[in-house]
């Protein structure tokens, strides 16, 4: 694992993974890979956002992407909500 100091004096640690354009990921602290975690692709966005989102996915045991038809990175409550709850009552919602 690589380190870098901040301003302030902080030592943060990072890790460098794959190739192509860069992701930052900033978990919160003590934050594992293994954490379910959701992520959420628009259809209509820019193919290098649903790749992004692929990425993510891969590097995270506990994820699973959802690819919103027809939605771009800003999704309307209603396409949005029912995702949000499956996900958080802890239910499947795996449709890679």
């Amino acid at each position: 694992m690589e380190h870098v100091t901040s301003a302030d004096g902080t030592t943060i640690a990072y890790e460098r993974m794959g190739s192509g354009r860069p992701i930052v990921l900033v978990p919160g602290a003590l934050c594992d890979r293994n954490q379910p975690t959701l992520v959420l692709a628009g259809t209509a966005s820019p193919p290098f956002m649903v790749d992004a989102g692929y990425r993510v996915v891969k590097e995270l045991r506990a994820a699973a992407l959802i690819e919103l038809a027809d939605q771009n990175h800003v999704v309307p409550p209603e396409f949005l909500a029912p995702v949000l709850r499956t996900f958080l009552r802890g239910q499947d919602v795996s449709r890679r």
